[in-house]
């Protein structure tokens, strides 16, 4: 059995947060765009052109859409449990068990790890930080895991 347990802190907390804050500022252009671009070009084909000075404002809704509160701790893993068989991930909200033959890849950026799956169960969050391994070795990870790895750099 391989097990990580902690908090992820340091270069991985900022890095993970960077990725989801980018997420949802895409995710926000996009509701944006839908809720208010869309209908907004729509009324003014239809009724009158100046209501496209309206689309002024989009700037603003993104910036305010993009802004909602998303608290990442709630989403990232407290412990990553690894035995022959199943990966499990335990965060402040959920428990979350996965097959490893359902492992797509797993990107080493160093200091620590992100394991991807198939669809459609994709989770952003499986994350193992090499400094809060307790239980087992890196060796012993890298060899249950073999040929699913990816080295990347930040």
């Amino acid at each position: 059995m391989i097990k990580f347990n902690g908090k992820i802190n340091g270069e991985c907390l900022k890095f993970i947060s960077k990725k989801h804050k980018a997420f949802y500022n895409v995710l926000a252009i996009i509701v944006v765009f839908i809720i208010f671009v869309i209908p907004t070009v729509i009324f003014s084909i239809l009724y009158s052109l100046w209501l496209l000075f309206i689309l002024f404002l989009s700037p603003f809704f993104i910036f305010v859409f993009s802004r909602v509160d998303n608290d990442l701790s709630v989403l990232l893993p407290i412990k990553v449990e690894i035995s022959e068989v199943l990966i499990e991930m335990e965060n402040k909200t959920s428990k979350k068990t996965r097959l490893l033959s359902d492992i797509k890849n797993v990107i080493d950026y160093g200091k620590w790890y992100i394991i991807q799956f198939y669809k459609p169960q994709k989770d952003r969050y499986f994350i193992c930080q090499k400094d809060l391994l307790v239980e087992g070795n890196i060796e012993d990870f890298e060899r249950l895991l073999n040929g699913k790895f990816i080295r990347k750099t930040v």
